[in-house]
């Protein structure tokens, strides 16, 4: 992906500036960057949603939903902090963790107005209880699915 060592160090800095505000950690940027080619395992409780699943995946229980595209930088960095830190977490709460690619499902995301993204939807029960937009910190992420599972 990188062709000389200047350009890898660009990038790091560019995502070190953007991020390190939001609390997400260098490392995790550099590890994704460095497996992006390699088929990562998923935590169990992680799935990929279309169309035709959404709306039996989020009918009962507690599910976060990452709406995301593949163009999205942003995107594949909250993606990292979710499959590498949050779903982990959240497996044994119960908690499912759902991803919405937008380019392949439109509609879903016009259905629940995801309007920028990364967008976090939580859903308790087939309704969509709290949203998050942009990249977000893993506690704050944790925070709300804890307020909501009281």
């Amino acid at each position: 992906m990188f062709h000389t060592q200047a350009q890898l160090r660009k990038y790091v800095h560019y995502y070190r500036l953007c991020y390190e505000n939001v609390g997400v950690p260098e490392l995790v940027v550099i590890q994704y960057r460095k497996r992006s080619n390699e088929r990562q395992k998923k935590a169990a409780n992680m799935v990929n949603l279309t169309q035709d699943t959404f709306d039996g995946a989020v009918a009962q229980g507690v599910t976060l939903v990452d709406f995301w595209a593949t163009w999205c930088g942003p995107c594949k960095i909250m993606g990292a902090v979710l499959e590498e830190q949050l779903a982990p977490q959240l497996e044994p709460l119960g908690v499912k963790v759902g991803k919405v690619n937008i380019e392949d499902a439109p509609a879903l995301a016009a259905r629940f107005e995801v309007m920028a993204i990364p967008t976090l939807l939580l859903f308790s029960d087939g309704k969509a209880v709290a949203r998050m937009t942009g990249v977000q910190k893993p506690q704050d992420v944790l925070d709300k699915v804890k307020e909501l599972k009281g």
